[in-house]
């Protein structure tokens, strides 16, 4: 140990010391805030020593704690937005805690006890906890969470300033908060493993905290905010609350959706024990109707800047059946010891469903094909988490651990796929032009199930885990020099083990390949089967096909779907004969498993001066040890045994990261209506393991490989936030940020121009070659959020029951691409020709970010009715940035979806019934061409749904 070192330790052993001296003669003031009418307990309410800077919060379940006061007369103060504030004068004694317990009165036009309604009392609390924080920070409260018609965590965080979605089967499924997708996610303060949320029923939340700016305490591989999901603890007395809902698919015409809720809770042996079970379940059918067009241009190939005339060369009409079924549990036990507590929490949801689907491929240009594609599968989502910890108060300092288990999974344990060709399928073709529409190659189809032969039937499985081991443990270390300065000491570690792994395999049934060993398999193994064969011995879809099951509607494009197979009979088939079939051992090359080892350090300290200024900086340590083990393979040939496809092996690398990251928050309280939020901190975006990792394919002359060298993406992120709040304002927020992006990580894609440069034999000239890198170019994304959330109790008459939650974002971001240009030229010598290449840059927007988002939302409560319409806005985001035919480029469009939810109380208000319906205008999910729009490249309708429900509490 350095001699400097030892004077830091030294100086830091000696000013613990005489923190935790002082704190042992200090005294204590610990209480309960709830409000008067209803006496439900109030979270993020102000508590403070008038005249001084000292104060606190309270937390979840409405207490506060204030320690390290010095003995003698003092003034408290709580407010609380919605409620007036209460004074309470005190006298403290050294070495003794006061409880004192506040029951604060709701505001009200002329001064009369009113009962505070569910909308109001969410918006309240999660407007107060806002104020309270000190990072920039978004909170949506349970209440909302749970009335508002989402059908998963993602679809409730998209109601959030900043924050976009990503979705898949007709749900959202993970989010992106200000135009980038590397978050972290917690449960009480465990870090959950992975970043899909689609099995997260929105009722196992009690809450949802979004934090924009970072603060040392926090994992620092993160670039666009830190999702906070709150499990509350159990109030006093049993308490239970039991929803269901069944309801309605306008697109299938179906009442098979379903939703059940039951919450129940108690505390016991006087209340130190408290226990929180609930379980949630969700059925919903997102059945679709899909489009997906192909493009090319005309011409030749578009350089980076070039526009030239596209036109279709294929389009694909898919029906899927899918339904979706999930489960969710959590459990949330506390036994509570002085001033602290020890608890157990558990979290548990699961997506399941079968899916079934039929696309019609139209091949017009030069093959003139019709290909059938039917496919069936089961999915499985899983995320889980358990963990222990406890938070306690000795000698003044505040003790927080835990110890934790998550798992993040997802498996497709059987795909099955059929395909199947008509190859003169089409006819006119002749006809069609730039000019030509999707309709126009519709028409040209001959659709013939007795020209129509069988392909190949491939059987896949696929599993995709991240679990994760993790402890921490920190200490919070609270002084006061005076009664304008105290704050608090900070720090603690963390340490983590993940592991992740991924694997498909892939199995195919050859027919059209080697169609006599096909046919006989076939008829060898189900003889009864009732097979159909065409010339030459080929076997037939109609083998598949019942009369029955040959045709189905299809809502797009005013047509149908051909050829739906009997999936029974296919799974037979499969069934019978998947001992037969070979592996495709290139579908391989992305398997890989791997290992990160992390272990963190941090300090940090918070510094009030007076009741206006408050300063916390600090600074984080973590070391990363990657170890990957990934496939390298050879490939010979595509089909056949697998010693005859080429030479595979598993090949381990590892690479170690050590970095420090700064940060710093500052919160000045301008006047007692509002406040200026400032941030600086600097955090990474770490490399997927599957592109960090020792992979290398040969195929045919073409490369694909990874790369362990890959650095993290650095994020340096600067965030300014001005708040107005009062009775009358509700909340009012206006958030700047900037973040610049350096070392960005994509994928770069060349034609091999000198095979020697790479090692290569000369037969790789003119093949391709795929490696991640690190953009040498930075980048950055700069955004304006704006949001308002009010209740209009003040108005008049009916009028006082209006609630409004408004926000938008606008964004913008600008990177440069890189991406490769080849061309032949002409040389004097033989072979007269010569490939040649260029390295070249295409400056863009960031992939997935839209530049606008919007949510809004009316609600309404009065004499036990209550209603919200809500409106959601995402505009488009660019999908593809970095081809080199950037008439090609695809957006996602923009999407609008309009909600409503409607509930009364019957009966002593225990008993409410619910009417939910979603997507009222049946808006897709679409992408179009980014600079032609009129090209339509994909498209998903699934319809409105509708809900109706109880809900009964206890």
């Amino acid at each position: 140990m350095s001699y400097l070192t030892k004077r830091y330790v030294l100086f830091f052993l000696i000013l613990s010391s005489t923190l935790l001296f002082s704190q042992i003669r200090s005294a204590k003031i610990t209480g309960v805030i709830s409000d008067s009418t209803s006496g439900e307990l109030l979270t993020g309410a102000n508590v403070i020593i008038k005249g001084t800077s000292i104060g606190a919060a309270t937390n979840i379940d409405g207490s506060f704690l204030i320690t390290n006061v010095k003995p003698g007369n003092y003034t408290l103060k709580v407010s609380y937005i919605g409620y007036y504030s209460k004074e309470m004068k005190l006298k403290l004694f050294s070495g003794k805690t006061v409880s004192v317990n506040f029951k604060l009165k709701p505001v009200s036009l002329k001064g009369e006890e009113v009962v505070v309604t569910a909308q109001a009392k969410g918006q309240n609390e999660a407007i107060n906890i806002q104020i309270q924080a000190l990072p920039i920070m978004n909170v949506i409260s349970s209440t909302k969470i749970r009335e508002l018609p989402d059908e998963n965590a993602a679809a409730a965080l998209a109601r959030v300033p900043g924050i976009s979605v990503a979705r898949e089967g007709g749900e959202a499924n993970k989010i992106r908060i200000r135009g980038v997708s590397q978050n972290v996610f917690y449960v009480n303060g465990m870090r959950m493993s992975g970043n899909n949320l689609a099995a997260v029923s929105s009722g196992m939340i009690g809450g949802i905290q979004v934090q924009k700016s970072f603060t040392p305490d926090k994992d620092a591989d993160v670039t666009g905010g830190i999702v906070s999901f709150k499990m509350n603890g159990a109030p006093e007395g049993f308490k239970a609350d039991a929803w269901i809902r069944g309801g309605y698919n306008d697109l299938t015409k179906s009442y098979n959706m379903f939703y059940g809720m039951l919450t129940i809770s108690n505390r016991f042996f006087d209340d130190k024990l408290g226990a929180v079970l609930n379980v949630t379940y969700d059925k919903k059918d997102r059945s679709s109707d899909q489009f997906s067009a192909g493009h090319r241009v005309l011409g030749g190939v578009a350089n980076s800047e070039e526009l030239q005339t596209v036109e279709i060369s294929s389009l694909g009409l898919n029906l899927s059946n899918l339904i979706n079924d999930r489960i969710g549990a959590t459990f949330y036990s506390d036994y509570r010891v002085g001033d602290g507590k020890f608890y157990f929490q558990s979290f548990f949801g699961k997506k399941t469903g079968e899916k079934q689907s039929f696309v019609n491929t139209y091949n017009p240009l030069g093959v003139n094909r019709l290909i059938y594609t039917s496919q069936i599968e089961d999915r499985n989502k899983l995320t889980f988490l358990n963990g222990i910890g406890g938070e306690h108060q000795l000698f003044g300092m505040k003790i927080d651990w835990s110890l934790s288990y998550s798992q993040d999974e997802e498996k497709i344990p059987r795909r099955i796929i059929l395909v199947s060709t008509n190859g003169a399928g089409m006819h006119d073709v002749g006809t069609l032009d730039s000019n030509s529409t999707i309709h126009d190659i519709y028409i040209l189809a001959d659709h013939d199930l007795n020209k129509t032969q069988l392909d190949y039937i491939n059987v896949i499985n696929e599993k995709n885990i991240e679990n994760e081991l993790s402890a921490k443990f920190d200490i919070n270390l609270p002084f006061n020099f005076s009664k304008e300065i105290n704050g608090f000491l900070k720090f603690g570690g963390k340490a983590r083990n993940v592991h992740r792994e991924y694997s498909t395999f892939n199995d195919q049934s050859g027919f059209i390949y080697d169609w006599v060993d096909g046919t006989r398999i076939a008829y060898q193994k189900l003889p009864d089967f009732g097979w159909q064969t065409m010339n030459k011995g080929y076997l037939g879809l109609a083998s598949f096909v019942d009369e029955n099951n040959d045709i189905r509607d299809y809502s797009l494009v005013n047509g149908q779907i051909y050829f739906v197979p009997n999936f029974d009979k296919l799974k037979e088939y499969v069934d019978a004969t998947v001992d037969t079939y070979k592996p495709r051992v290139y579908a391989e090359v992305n398997n890989y498993n791997g290992d990160q080892e992390f272990y963190a350090g941090y300090l940090m300290a918070g510094l009030k001066f007076g009741s206006r200024i408050d300063f916390t900086p600090g600074v984080r340590f973590e070391y990363n040890k990657y170890s990957v083990t990934g496939i390298n393979l050879h490939t010979n040939q595509a089909g056949g045994e697998r010693n005859t496809q080429g030479t595979e092996k598993e090949v381990t690398d590892y690479d170690i990261g050590r970095q420090w990251f700064p940060m710093v928050q500052m919160k000045i309280k301008t006047t007692d209506f509002s406040n200026i939020r400032f941030a600086y901190s600097n955090t990474v975006s770490r490399p997927d393991p599957r592109l960090k990792s020792p992979k290398y394919w040969e195929n045919v002359g073409n490369v694909v490989k990874g790369n362990m060298a890959l650095k993290p993406q650095s994020n340096y992120n600067y965030d300014l936030s001005l708040s107005l709040y009062s009775n009358f304002i509700g909340l009012f927020d206006v958030s700047l940020f900037y973040k610049k992006i350096t070392d960005q990580v994509l994928n770069r894609a060349i034609i091999i121009t000198d095979p020697k440069e790479l090692g290569l034999p000369d037969a790789y000239l003119g093949k391709s070659f795929t490696e991640p890198i690190n953009n040498k170019w930075p980048g950055f994304v700069k955004g304006l959020e704006l949001s308002w959330q009010t209740h209009f109790w003040y108005l008049p008459g009916f009028l006082d029951g209006l609630l409004l939650n408004l926000n938008v974002t606008f964004m913008d971001s600008e990177t440069k691409y890189p991406f490769f240009i080849a061309q032949r030229i002409r040389i004097p010598e033989p072979p007269y020709v010569k490939q040649v290449g260029k390295d070249s840059s295409r400056v863009n927007t960031i992939i997935g970010m839209p530049k606008m988002i919007g949510n809004a939302t009316i609600g309404y409560e009065k004499d036990g009715f209550s209603g919200r319409f809500s409106v959601y806005f995402q505009g488009h985001t660019i999908q593809n940035a970095q081809a080199n035919v950037k008439s090609l480029d695809v957006s996602t469009d923009d999407l609008l979806r309009f909600d409503i939810q409607l509930s009364q109380k019957l009966f002593k208000e225990n008993l409410i019934i619910y009417w939910n319906m979603n997507n009222l205008t049946n808006w897709p999910d679409a992408q179009s061409l980014t600079y032609y729009p009129q090209f339509l490249a994909h498209q998903e309708n699934y319809g409105w749904t509708s809900e109706i429900g109880v809900r009964y509490k206890l």
